[in-house]
């Protein structure tokens, strides 16, 4: 089970930078959601990358955006974003099933 503080952490990453409307997500949003979960491995002292906590289809929805972004140099269009943000969204609602039960 992971520590209840991490779990919070990860749901505010999500709320803060890809939950959003189409029209207020960008490139930096992305870039952020990426930097802030790097940064939880040192904060949290974990052995595996941060991402691996992410549920499906987060990995997925990642790799849509690198090549819509050209690996984050590039803003992606509006088609790219819909696509990132659902998915993101269905990996949030995962993740947020998962703990929830967990911490009952």
């Amino acid at each position: 089970m992971y520590n209840e503080k991490l779990i919070q952490k990860i749901k505010q990453i999500y709320e803060q930078n890809v939950l959003k409307d189409v029209e207020d997500f960008h490139l930096y949003n992305y870039q952020k959601f990426e930097e802030e979960n790097w940064s939880l491995k040192e904060e949290f002292k974990l052995q595996e990358s941060p991402f691996l906590l992410l549920p499906e289809p987060a990995e997925e929805a990642d790799y849509d955006m690198m090549n819509a972004t050209n690996d984050g140099f590039t803003e992606p269009n509006n088609l790219a974003k819909e696509v990132y943000i659902e998915k993101m969204r269905i990996s949030y609602n995962r993740f947020v099933e998962l703990h929830n039960n967990q911490l009952l």
